[in-house]
């Protein structure tokens, strides 16, 4: 018997591990207070607000500069919750756009008084290299400046579908059905 647990545990602990969501996969809970973007049917585009209520059937949030909006749960295609600012996301756009603008600024060469004056400057010799130098440094600035100004995070809301087993009137007596409705999912 205790062959058949020593076998048998490592494989529940595995599949226990892969069954758990990371932290990052678990819902999120839209409550009064929270921030959320929302695109709907009932909606013309996509609209940021903040949650004043919440029901079973609707999601009620307010607009700077409008009035109040309640927009049923079945009419949302897509609903984001705020999370803050993300430093790394920020870094990370900061390297691409830094990065790319530092490319583009390593084709343009020095001016022949420039190279006489100072021969190691960047752009006196070969365009790649000042290409490469430049786009590094772009890489490393636009990193700096993304981490400190950072960029909005936002996570998707995944509703869990709502189950219910109903009774069914048939001729021969009753039956029993069960009644799937799907709420929000991205």
């Amino acid at each position: 018997m205790l062959h058949v647990i020593r076998r048998t545990l490592p494989t529940v602990g595995v599949l226990l591990v892969a069954a758990s969501a990371p932290l990052d996969a678990q819902p999120v809970e839209v409550v009064p207070g929270t921030r959320i973007r929302v695109q709907s049917s009932a909606l013309a585009g996509r609209v940021d607000g903040v949650v004043i209520s919440r029901t079973v059937d609707s999601v009620a949030f307010t607009r700077p500069g409008a009035p109040p909006v309640s927009v049923p749960w079945t009419s949302i295609t897509q609903l984001d919750v705020y999370r803050g600012k993300s430093r790394s996301r920020g870094a990370l756009r900061g390297v691409i756009w830094g990065g790319g603008i530092g490319a583009v600024m390593g084709l343009i060469p020095a001016s022949d008084a420039e190279c006489a004056q100072d021969p190691g400057l960047v752009g006196c010799g070969s365009t790649g290299a000042a290409m490469v130098q430049m786009a590094l440094g772009g890489a490393a600035m636009g990193a700096l400046i993304g981490a400190l100004i950072g960029v909005q995070d936002w996570a998707p809301l995944t509703m869990p579908t709502r189950t219910a087993l109903v009774v069914v009137p048939q001729r021969a007596g009753v039956g029993i059905g069960m009644r799937v409705g799907l709420g929000v999912h991205r």
